[in-house]
């Protein structure tokens, strides 16, 4: 999405951020939008965050707010990881209330919600705890690494 208005900034301190902004002054949101019949915008994600998964298209937002409605879901993080068939695959890393809950339920609940096929993880990861960045935000970067490390 991109957004230009009197509240808009103009531009960012940094000269690497220009890519940011269209050379007629639109603000890059990373926002993804769809527009509903009435007109009305609806923002569904992030593109900085989105999978893509066999060339479709993935919001991780999508699918974890999908996997926190469930009872035993205390949080969860979705995050695309690198592979040589699909380009990358979804993984779910989850914090569960009940030790007791089998991954394939937790897999099978977004489907059971409506989620399409392709966006259901491929994998569910348990965690006692996410890994969050200093701004505490979750930190996917670590968790693609974590990845990474584990399937040598």
């Amino acid at each position: 999405m991109q957004a230009r208005g009197p509240y808009t900034i103009r531009g960012y301190y940094q000269p690497e951020n220009a890519r940011s902004f269209t050379l007629d002054g639109f603000f890059r949101t990373g926002d993804l939008v769809r527009r509903r019949p009435a007109g009305n915008i609806v923002i569904v994600g992030r593109n900085k965050d989105v999978i893509n998964r066999a060339g479709e298209k993935v919001s991780a937002e999508e699918v974890e707010r999908q996997l926190r409605t469930h009872p035993a879901v205390q949080d969860a993080a979705v995050t695309g990881v690198a592979d040589t068939v699909l380009g990358e695959r979804t993984y779910a890393f989850v914090i569960l209330n009940e030790a007791a809950v089998r991954p394939s339920a937790m897999k099978e609940f977004p489907g059971g919600r409506g989620l399409a096929a392709y966006k259901i993880p491929d994998r569910l990861i348990s965690m006692p705890q996410l890994p969050r960045t200093p701004m505490g935000k979750v930190d996917k970067k670590a968790l693609r690494a974590q990845i990474a490390t584990s399937e040598r």
